[in-house]
């Protein structure tokens, strides 16, 4: 299994759900700029109102006040239409949940196991694993199969076993065969396998992606 696994789009009806909440959520966002806008232009103009209500004359005065009235007046209502947009954002969303629910729920039809599919990919990539070492064994099998009958010849005469104790265990290919050694975990961890399901490669195998072509060895 070395082609990479394309994805079919599995989300088509949740995208359209997704993309019209986010439509209707922008014109509230458009609004509340624009509130938010004007409101701290009120907001400059009323410090500046106050600012020059000191050393004016009585009429000016007046006028400023009643000015500097209307600018707060403004400025309360705002706050007041913006407080709505708050609410409008929450009955938005409460809108929404039942449309994306169903939504999900049309997706979800027919849906493939991707669970499967991963233990898939595991059992052909431990096969593929096994499968090399049991060449690899089988040609240290075959070499060490091709000199031991002569080698044989004298380490298993019992003869020769008298001069040389214990030599006709020397060529045994229990003890000529690789072996694998480990400490705690064999060959992966829950997390690594955990890890690739969220769509990335655990640290531990940083520097050990298998190069493209294989050299061969020597």
């Amino acid at each position: 299994m070395n082609e990479k696994i394309i994805v079919p789009d599995l989300y088509v009806e949740s995208k359209k759900a997704v993309a019209a909440y986010q439509n209707e959520v922008q014109l509230l966002d458009a609004q509340e700029d624009e509130l938010n806008a004007e409101l701290e232009l009120l907001q400059q103009e009323l410090t500046q109102n106050i600012m020059d209500q000191e050393g004016a004359n009585v009429s000016d005065r007046v006028y400023l006040r009643m000015r500097g009235k209307e600018i707060s007046v403004r400025a309360d209502i705002i706050n007041s239409v913006l407080a709505e947009l708050e609410e409008e954002r929450h009955e938005l969303k409460l809108k929404y949940v039942p449309i994306f629910g169903g939504a999900m729920a049309e997706d979800s039809k027919g849906k493939p196991s991707y669970s499967a599919k991963v233990q898939e990919i595991m059992d052909c990539h431990l096969y593929t694993m096994l499968e090399e070492i049991a060449d690899m064994s089988e040609q240290l099998r075959q070499q060490h199969d091709a000199i031991s009958s002569g080698l044989n010849a004298v380490y298993q005469d019992s003869k020769v076993n008298e001069v040389h104790r214990n030599i006709r265990y020397r060529q045994d290919w229990e003890r000529s065969k690789p072996n694998f050694y480990t400490i705690g975990k064999s060959v992966l961890d829950r997390y690594h396998v955990d890890a690739a399901t969220n769509g990335y490669i655990h640290g531990d195998f940083k520097n050990k992606k298998p190069a493209k072509e294989a050299t061969g060895g020597e």
